[in-house]
């Protein structure tokens, strides 16, 4: 469900993002049109998930090397990641989040942003979520690719469908990884082992009646082992989520 004290913000922008950025290859986090292609993800992998820099200098430092050979189209499409990985956050304000994106494209980008900076969110993300920065971005951007990859495939043309697949493809990823037909891309594959909070909040963000807003595996074990005794033991689908 969705908490009471979540924005609604959250799920509407999470929506747009998808109707206008991954159905119509359109910005969302400014009005720039037809940005988000295969080849500019491409490109954002390439720079990013293909070169990682593994040094102790803080993410900002790094992602803007990682990018300075990029185009600017590839440098935005890549700050939706960004975005999206602060947006569900609600120990985040929305400047907050907002200048962790114009940290990463320029100070010439404050002026060019849309409005889709939250103040809070759907709960706390944790210190994984902010710690585990670089993989939590890596398996949004190999993630988006793979769906937006897929569309056709898929015959997807519409955010509920497409909510639906990445629920089925997140689901997968975490809990049936080795054997996964869901995808053929070993990166995404590797990523999606990880123990990441965005799974989790994509999870909520695609179905808030069927899944938490809890972004750690930890706090859902939990639950269920506090209440397990009271559990049907013959139906138990859905515990995993």
């Amino acid at each position: 469900m969705k908490p009471s004290w979540a924005k609604q913000e959250v799920y509407n922008y999470f929506d747009a993002f998808l109707q206008k950025s991954i159905l119509n290859n359109d910005s969302y986090i400014t009005e720039n049109p037809g940005i988000f292609t295969i080849d500019n993800l491409n490109a954002c992998v390439t720079a990013f998930v293909d070169n990682p820099d593994t040094g102790d200098r803080n993410f900002d430092a790094k992602s803007k090397d990682q990018f300075s050979r990029t185009s600017k189209e590839v440098q935005e499409v890549f700050a939706h990641f960004i975005w999206l990985w602060g947006m569900p956050a609600s120990d985040m304000t929305s400047s907050g989040k907002k200048g962790t994106v114009i940290r990463f494209l320029g100070d010439d980008y404050s002026d060019k942003l849309t409005n889709v900076f939250v103040d809070g969110g759907i709960g706390s993300a944790g210190q994984r979520h902010k710690l585990n920065k670089p993989f939590e971005i890596s398996y949004l951007l190999l993630l988006f690719r793979d769906v937006k990859s897929n569309l056709q495939a898929k015959n997807i043309n519409d955010v509920a469908s497409l909510k639906k697949y990445i629920e089925t493809l997140c689901r997968e990823l975490y809990y049936n990884n080795e054997t996964t037909t869901a995808t053929a891309d070993e990166k995404l594959k590797k990523a999606g082992k990880e123990f990441l909070a965005l799974h989790h909040i994509l999870l909520h963000l695609c179905d808030p009646d069927k899944y938490e807003a809890i972004a750690a595996q930890k706090h859902k074990d939990a639950i269920i082992n506090t209440f397990f005794s009271l559990l049907d033991k013959e139906n138990t689908e859905g515990l995993m989520g």
